[in-house]
């Protein structure tokens, strides 16, 4: 029985092990667009370490306009260091290796998140073989020189020691070493009888017979408590590298290793953070213990006293680094592998997060959207939420629930479910154009009011916000201005159920009867399933949906799941078609402040949305590469005061701020042509009319286009 028990905790260690989430890599290259600023920050979350010079991996220099970097990621192409040099705008402008030659390379992913429980020690099991030598020799000098000479029981140590517990009449010493150590923290506890001793020493006499000195030494490197984040338990040489430094065990210095050697003791007592110059003591006895042993060089000790402790202010890894993602991720994990996803199975689980724009959405909501609605009073205390995807794979990139920050708050980006507004209309104009053949960006609609009933039978009569009447106008042209009418119209023309089916396919059936109020918005959803539908504009092929965990695999590096490309069908000329007039939106139109913000900026789509009584504040845009939703009200559904532009759009240019997508491009594909046409006739015009409407047209369309005056 007890060797079963023994074989069980030694056996068991490698698998008890959090389930670990990661960032999508950092590319460095020109064509990604980065700033210095976001590198920067990515070297930063990474624990890169700034030097004069980097001279191995994990370490970088700043310059006024380069930065050179080792990265701890291997290149095929390039010769480290690297010399990353920018532009007058703070971009990258070059990359290359130290042959001077241009190359690309990448950053390794950041995990920011784990599931391990307040129950599960956070650990990362290492071999003996990838444990550097002199981080096991400090461990060894000061904790059980006699390792390798003693049965697992030191007898001159145990003498030591009933000699103190004698004279002291209670047990105060245990002559413990590094096999009774381990046997503590796996087996027996630390509760100080002799009752508790003499099991731990059953246990060491099995642990040695059944295990070599170099298995059992590994399995005490692995297990060996070394902190604390939050309510769990830092565990083992490698986590306890990253809790304390920031950095991958092999990274670490020789006054780094000490000090990590030296806290097996008590790493509540000899913690750096709190009490910084007792744990330098610490560090020094365990140089001091090397220097006797004539484990290291004189020089080397003497450098390693004289350096500070070198610890982060704060861990970078944490259990919760962007708290509105765990919750989702946890669920969609269990949906994927459903026997595989308990906490203590040791995923690794790759995931598409963009640091940076999640970094960005947490600011926008909880810091800068405060600043934008200080000048409307009843827009004060608003909640918000933000949803980035991949515009053309629907890969997340960041996703921010609210302004708690809490991983069990209510999310409002996933279950939030509120009336869309305006941002229906492109939505209805998919349906209508996929429909009907004959319908296209330059047909004309009457901006008069119809006469209708809502479902209470009562008179409905849906004019513009502004109270204007605008005439017959192109269908590019209402949807520039955000009008009302034509979009009823047009509904009605195709067919309500038409649109109520493009909502089913994306995840947002329309409950019960279709009404006209469909057409304006009058729907529930969330902005996650805002994201999702707008996929259908966005992407060459349909994904099929959003996509929140890109891969799986376990710690052996077995794959358990990845993710498909898009295979969905090519994009139609329907969604092609109301693309481009959501360019217009941005360039001229209700979104236009989008235009305003990134005035060298290619072209970018967007769509600005507003309920009754300006209850909630919608905006979406997208570019070639991202896709973001983003919504302003209040939970309790009273008045914000905020139209789409008013706080929506505001808080979607903060995310994105110094970052904008790239620019959309408008393929001529499956029958398109782009022209230049007037608004409200239709006609074609010159590209330079200041009036003129930018779409895509079918070719036959094209050839029977009158030609018009600009006006």
């Amino acid at each position: 029985m007890l060797d079963y028990r023994v074989r069980v905790g030694i056996e068991s260690l490698q698998d008890r092990a959090p389930t670990r989430f990661y960032a999508r890599n950092l590319v460095l290259t020109p064509s990604a667009a980065l700033t210095r600023a976001r590198i920067v920050y990515e070297l930063d979350l990474l624990g890169y370490v700034p030097r004069g010079k980097p001279a191995g991996p994990g370490e970088f220099s700043l310059g006024r306009h380069d930065l050179e970097l080792w990265p701890r990621t291997a290149s095929a192409d390039c010769r480290f260091p690297l010399r990353l040099t920018f532009d007058d705008a703070s971009r990258l402008q070059r990359l290359s290796g130290q042959d001077g030659e241009p190359c690309s390379a990448e950053l390794e992913p950041f995990e920011f998140a784990n599931l391990a429980d307040a129950t599960l020690a956070d650990r990362e099991y290492l071999p003996l073989g990838r444990i550097p030598p002199q981080l096991v020799a400090a461990f060894l000098a000061i904790e059980d020189r006699n390792y390798y000479r003693h049965p697992g029981l030191d007898p001159f140590a145990l003498l030591r020691a009933t000699w103190v517990n004698l004279r002291a009449g209670e047990l105060l010493q245990g002559g413990s070493t590094l096999t009774q150590q381990l046997a503590k923290n796996l087996y027996t506890g630390g509760e100080r009888s002799w009752l508790r001793k003499l099991s731990e020493f059953a246990h060491v006499i099995v642990l040695e017979w059944r295990y070599d000195k170099q298995q059992l030494l590994e399995a005490y490197l692995n297990d060996i408590y070394l902190g604390q984040d939050g309510s769990r338990a830092i565990r083992g040489v490698a986590r306890g590298a990253r809790h304390w430094f920031g950095r991958p065990l092999v990274e670490l210095e020789l006054h780094q290793i000490a000090l990590l050697a030296g806290m097996a003791r008590g790493a509540a007592a000899y913690d750096p953070r709190r009490s910084p110059e007792r744990a330098r003591l610490r560090r020094n006895e365990v140089l001091d213990a090397l220097s006797s042993l004539g484990w290291a060089s004189a020089a080397a000790i003497a450098r390693a006293r004289s350096r500070p402790l070198d610890v982060t202010a704060r861990p970078l890894v944490r259990a919760g680094r962007f708290p509105s993602l765990q919750r989702m991720l946890r669920e969609q994990l269990d949906s994927l592998v459903p026997d595989r996803g308990a906490a203590d199975h040791g995923l690794y689980v790759r995931t598409g997060i963009d640091t940076w724009l999640q970094m960005r959405a947490e600011w926008a909501v909880t810091e800068a959207l405060d600043r934008h609605v200080a000048t409307v009073p009843a827009a004060r205390g608003v909640q918000a939420a933000v949803v980035v995807i991949d515009a053309k794979s629907g890969a997340l990139r960041a996703l921010v629930g609210g302004r708690d920050q809490n991983p069990e708050a209510f999310n409002r980006a996933l279950a939030a479910r509120r009336p869309i507004g305006s941002l229906m209309k492109p939505l209805v104009t998919l349906a209508a154009l996929a429909a009907r053949p004959d319908l296209h960006p330059a047909s004309r609609f009457d901006d008069a009011p119809p006469a209708l009933q809502d479902a209470q039978g009562l008179p409905w009569r849906p004019g513009n916000h502004d109270g204007r009447r605008y005439g017959i106008v192109t269908l590019a042209e209402a949807l520039s201005l955000s009008l009302n009418a034509p979009f009823v119209r047009l509904a009605m023309e195709a067919g309500l159920p038409r649109v109520a089916n493009l909502l089913t396919t994306v995840g947002a059936p329309v409950a019960g009867h279709p009404w006209p109020s469909l057409a304006l918005g009058a729907h529930e959803m969330s902005p996650v399933a805002v994201a999702r539908a707008y996929l259908l504009l966005s992407a060459e092929r349909d994904p099929g949906g959003i996509r929140w965990i890109d891969g799986i695999h376990d710690r052996t590096a077995k794959s358990l799941w990845r993710a498909s490309a898009p295979d969905g069908p090519r994009a139609d000329p329907a969604a092609l078609m109301v693309r481009s007039m959501m360019l217009e939106v941005a360039r001229r139109g209700t979104g236009r402040r989008l235009t305003e913000a990134f005035p060298a900026h290619g072209p970018l789509a967007a769509k600005t949305g507003t309920t009754d009584e300006r209850r909630d504040s919608w905006f979406v845009g997208f570019g070639a590469d991202h896709l973001g939703v983003t919504w302003v009200g209040h939970d309790d559904n009273r008045p914000t005061g905020l139209t789409g532009a008013m706080g929506a759009l505001p808080l979607w240019l903060e995310v994105f701020a110094g970052h904008p997508p790239r620019a959309v491009s408008i393929p001529g594909y499956a029958g398109l042509l782009a022209v230049f046409i007037d608004g409200v006739s239709g006609a074609r015009v010159s590209p330079t009319c200041a009036r003129g409407l930018r779409v895509l047209l079918p070719k036959t369309v094209v050839d029977a286009l009158p030609t018009g005056p600009c006006h």
